[in-house]
């Protein structure tokens, strides 16, 4: 997604593709982080060998890489926004990393956990995103996520200075309470491209719905988070001219993460909504928003930062980029749906109201006698549309989609 002063350019790639990524270290305040041991992993379970070299996508100029997740776990957990407080947020659907919780740090992370997505143990990064409720608050599995890692600039030269994600960066992209500019960093759409917009659609019969976010590419270049998890990073922007570029104060581009969720076709789904929108009368999925905690095995993602990014290939499948591949063996079979919330506890007694006090009879007054005036006529009323007709509708502004 670019930001402009009047302009709102979304850049996004194919309707099944979405991204991610992990990186260097630096922690919040500018100190810098050690990184974490190298978790022993067997690399040769995890990347296969022998493939082709993608094809170049400097044309465009973009550099791609590509890969597909599933489902991991639900839980009311969130690593990020309520860090250590298990079962204090909304419910989650997690994906990449199976030990995923709510004490997960880029530490913990790379040191446990298979993978959900291709490479395995070596992109044990979490992602996760508000579950989807049907109407009867049943929670829905996804049959696939798409994972897009994108470089994006206004130039080839800008691209191949994209760096990889720095150890233990954290963010948060889609709806903000206080920001409504923030919702345009996601939409909902069917998959054969109909019912984009940001509220759950219905779709076709055979369609998959899909929610696609788009998170910030541009970092400042201390911090891995902030107060609001938000502005230590910002997107591209055309404000001043020159292309897409970085705005003031976030001079570092990182690949910009994209992904997808896609869910098998139901009937009515449009009355659906996310458990985010508990909090939002009246919302069917337009609190949307997703959460990325990066732990990718550092030299993998070197490799396709390198090759696939900054060397502006087409990198599909988890395709490195060198001839070799991301592969994931783990089945996970059916995901466990979670288990209820615990009932509210039940509202404490009313203290009893206090007596009425007692009510004095009337007095009695004199009549008077009114002094009638003239008659007066009074004219019809003008009829007009209730105020509330007038503004039950009013035209939403698109904005304009790239769809690459």
């Amino acid at each position: 997604m670019v930001h402009g002063s009047k302009l709102h350019l979304r850049v996004l790639g194919s309707a099944l593709f979405g991204l991610l990524g992990v990186g260097a270290a630096t922690l919040s305040g500018g100190n810098v982080a050690t990184a974490s041991p190298r978790a022993a992993v067997n690399e040769s379970d995890f990347v296969s060998s022998g493939g082709s070299t993608p094809p170049s996508s400097a044309g465009d100029p973009t550099g791609n890489f590509r890969f597909i997740c599933t489902a991991s776990h639900f839980a009311y957990d969130d690593p990020i926004g309520k860090p250590g407080q298990p079962g204090a947020a909304h419910l989650h659907l997690f994906f990449g990393n199976t030990a995923a919780n709510a004490f997960s740090t880029y530490a913990s992370l790379r040191a446990a956990g298979e993978g959900t997505c291709d490479g395995g143990q070596l992109n044990r990064s979490a992602y996760w995103v508000p579950a989807l409720l049907d109407t009867t608050d049943v929670p829905q599995v996804p049959d696939y996520i798409t994972m897009y890692y994108k470089g994006n600039g206004p130039s080839i030269a800008d691209i191949r200075r994209i760096q990889p994600m720095p150890a233990g960066l954290r963010m948060i992209a889609g709806y903000d309470a206080t920001d409504p500019s923030a919702a345009e960093a996601y939409h909902w759409m069917c998959e054969d491209g109909t019912g984009v917009g940001p509220n759950i659609p219905n779709c076709r019969p055979g369609s998959h719905i899909g929610v696609v976010v788009d998170f910030p590419s541009c970092w400042d270049g201390v911090n891995i988070d902030s107060a609001d998890h938000r502005h230590h990073l910002a997107y591209l922007t055309y404000a001043g001219g020159g292309g897409a570029h970085c705005p003031a104060g976030y001079p570092v581009m990182l690949p910009q993460v994209t992904f997808g969720v896609w869910y098998p076709y139901k009937a009515n789904t449009a009355a659906w909504r996310v458990s985010s929108d508990m909090a939002v009368p009246g919302a069917h999925g337009s609190t949307f928003h997703a959460d990325w905690l990066g732990a990718w095995d550092p030299a993998i993602q070197a490799e396709f930062t390198l090759h696939c990014i900054n060397e502006l290939r087409n990198c599909i499948s988890g395709q490195l980029g060198d001839g070799r591949t991301l592969v994931n063996r783990l089945d996970r079979g059916a995901i466990a749906l979670p288990a209820a919330m615990p009932p509210m506890p039940p509202m404490p007694p009313m203290p009893p109201m206090p007596p009425m006090p007692p009510v004095s009879p009337p007095t009695s007054t004199p009549a008077t006698t009114l002094n009638p005036g003239p008659a007066t006529s009074i004219a019809p009323a003008t009829a007009t549309a209730p105020a509330s007709r007038i503004n039950s509708w009013w035209p939403r502004t698109h904005r304009r989609r790239l769809h690459r």
